[in-house]
């Protein structure tokens, strides 16, 4: 007996986003079924990948009839049993006006417009239609990229940006997103565990927020927010709430064993029961606290050491000699700052996983 395969239907995969999509996809153990105006790239292959390739141009109307036959053909396969689980629009054109301007309103013709939005938006309202029945036989899913990057800019940035896509080889800046968003997913997943995918987000902001707002403040001009208790309280406060409200979502009364440890003898176990609350109740506290005071303390000792060399510079030429070791100072404590506010950055957000894994494993 043949065993079926969910089966992805992606366009627009010769680079970038797409190959990456295959990919996560293949992965998984889907079949997926790729149209693109390019021919198949054997420079980044994938099981079944020129046979499971549709070569045409979503942007030509007329080549939609042919072009849903074929993929239909390929749906009725014993391997996939005439079922469609996901339709992604990964295709995208951004014509640029001269200059490199972006498309606008007025100085972009009707055609430009139409074959951006051809591509951009029809194509995947024409592909749902013509396979409508093999997405309903699935319950499959529609997934449009470029209307989620549109979704994401300035309502006035113009339509065809929400085509931009990431790099094959990213840049810097790229690079740097990519980092950020890996190194805090291996931290919940480590921490957390599957279940505590849903957290990503919130540990994600969390982490962005306090790491942005410590580097603002160690330049000039800029305001540490983080160093003024209320802002790291309410955040502290926020976190150890939504782990209480999380917990008694998710077990009841339950959660409340947390406080109980398994295996302490009755004599003491109120006593130990008391303690473990208490501690509960002090994170809190130290969770803010420990921010607040790390970043206001080290922003103190360096203005001390500044104030220093100031006051030193303007005793004249010996002032300027003495000068000289407090300054040293003020370099070296500025670039232990910086590591201080990354490292306090990851302290918060690592606490933040911990907390919430007893929300949701509430055992000892």
């Amino acid at each position: 007996m043949t065993t079926t395969k969910k089966t992805l239907l992606l366009t627009g995969a010769s680079r970038g986003i797409g190959h990456a999509t295959v990919k996560h996809f293949h992965a998984a153990e889907w079949r997926v079924i790729t149209v693109s105006r390019q021919p198949f790239d054997k420079i980044c292959p994938w099981p079944q990948g020129e046979k499971d390739h549709i070569q045409a141009d979503l942007n030509d109307v007329d080549q939609y009839p042919d072009m849903i036959a074929k993929i239909r053909t390929k749906l009725a396969e014993s391997e996939t049993g005439g079922k469609l689980a996901a339709l992604v629009n990964n295709a995208g054109i951004s014509p640029k006006l001269e200059g490199g301007r972006r498309m606008d309103a007025l100085a972009t013709s009707l055609a430009t417009w139409q074959n951006v939005f051809n591509v951009n938006l029809f194509a995947p309202a024409l592909l749902g239609q013509g396979l409508f029945e093999e997405l309903k036989a699935a319950q499959g899913s529609v997934v449009n990229v470029t209307s989620i990057a549109g979704s994401k800019v300035h309502p006035f940035a113009g339509a065809a940006y929400a085509s931009s896509k990431a790099a094959l080889v990213p840049g810097r800046l790229q690079s740097i997103g990519e980092m950020w968003y890996q190194f805090i997913e291996n931290m919940v997943k480590q921490v957390l565990g599957h279940e505590g995918k849903k957290f990503f987000p919130l540990v994600f902001s969390l982490f962005s927020f306090v790491l942005i707002s410590n580097m603002l403040g160690m330049f000039p001009y800029f305001f540490t927010v983080t160093s003024h208790v209320i802002v790291t309280a309410a955040l502290a406060v926020f976190v150890v709430a939504l782990v209480v409200v999380v917990g008694i979502s998710k077990h009841g009364l339950g959660w409340f064993k947390l406080f109980v440890p398994h295996g302490v003898p009755m004599v003491i176990l109120p006593f130990i029961s008391i303690i473990e609350i208490i501690s509960f109740l002090s994170r809190p506290i130290s969770l803010g606290l420990r921010l607040f005071g790390n970043m206001l303390a080290g922003h103190i000792v360096l203005k001390v050491f500044a104030g220093f060399v100031v006051v030193l510079g303007s005793l004249g030429f010996g002032g300027v000699i003495g000068a000289i070791a407090p300054l040293a100072m003020a370099v070296a404590l500025t670039a232990l700052e910086f590591l201080v506010a990354f490292l306090q950055a990851f302290v918060f957000a690592i606490l933040t996983c911990v907390y919430l894994n007893d929300a949701l494993h509430p055992s000892h």
